[in-house]
């Protein structure tokens, strides 16, 4: 009996604790009136930046606007007085929560974000298949999409092999709603060769998911609605444009996967 009420304890508290970023995120929803249905993507996008910010605010802070950012600021001074690797990746947090909460979107707003990612994305493949016919590129996206994180403001990034690339990589595109950065073919086919491997932090530093055959941006979709379902949301297709539901809240998992040895080290 003691050991059933022990394992209750464990799953209890792991619901409660997973809540505590969605909790405050819906503080932060009120403060900007967008604490509704039509705004899971937004909600569950600054559930996301709260647990990957490592930083607990007070009370105080989520009571207004300016007092929530006045504690961004004060973290932010924080982390760059830290000035090690962790304290860095951290750092790129508080301009998401800005972006977000002065420019808030609803779930059909991002809808129509993702439908013009993708449109822009086949155009920029068709536009380097014409430029070189019969040239084999390959796509790999990285990025907040691959963390099943996407709203009205988020693009598309990835990279791909050519010919004019460099060992470095240059940012070849920016246009539309995805920029792209070209590798040439030794220096791309080495980080593909380590993606492959599993190292998934030698590539743009964080995950990456390859894009296949001669039509990569037919895959996006499929990719983009997986992630989501990872974090628990259902997206539905409606004459109106999307809605979103949520169906459970799932274990969270650091976006940086570096080990907390190597986040410790001095910059």
């Amino acid at each position: 009996m003691l050991r059933v009420l022990f394992v209750a304890w464990l799953v209890g508290g792991a619901a409660w604790a997973q809540q505590v970023w969605d909790h405050q995120a819906d503080r932060l929803l009120d403060l900007i009136s967008c604490r509704d249905s039509q705004h899971e993507l937004l909600r569950e996008n600054l559930a996301t930046y709260f647990f990957n910010l490592r930083h607990t605010p007070p009370d105080l802070a989520l009571t207004s606007l300016d007092s929530f950012y006045a504690w961004l600021k004060e973290t932010e001074e924080l982390l760059r007085k830290e000035r090690t690797y962790g304290s860095n990746e951290q750092g790129r947090w508080p301009s998401k929560f800005r972006n977000s909460l002065h420019h808030p979107y609803s779930d059909a707003q991002a809808g129509r974000k993702w439908h013009e990612i993708v449109v822009s994305f086949r155009r920029q493949c068709e536009a380097l298949a014409a430029a070189r016919p019969g040239y084999p590129r390959s796509y790999y996206v990285f990025g907040g999409i691959l963390h099943g994180r996407f709203g009205a403001n988020s693009d598309l990034d990835f990279i791909f092999n050519d010919p004019d690339g460099n060992p470095a990589s240059k940012q070849f595109i920016v246009r539309g709603f995805s920029s792209g950065y070209a590798f040439d073919e030794k220096s791309f086919g080495e980080r593909q060769a380590r993606a492959r491997a599993g190292e998934l932090k030698v590539v743009m530093g964080g995950p990456v998911h390859a894009l296949s055959g001669p039509k990569p941006w037919t895959q996006l979709n499929a990719l983009l609605m997986d992630r989501l379902k990872g974090r628990g949301l259902k997206v539905l297709n409606t004459p109106d444009g999307w809605v979103v539901e949520r169906s459970f809240y799932p274990e969270r998992h650091y976006e940086d996967p570096s080990t907390e040895s190597e986040r410790n080290q001095k910059l």
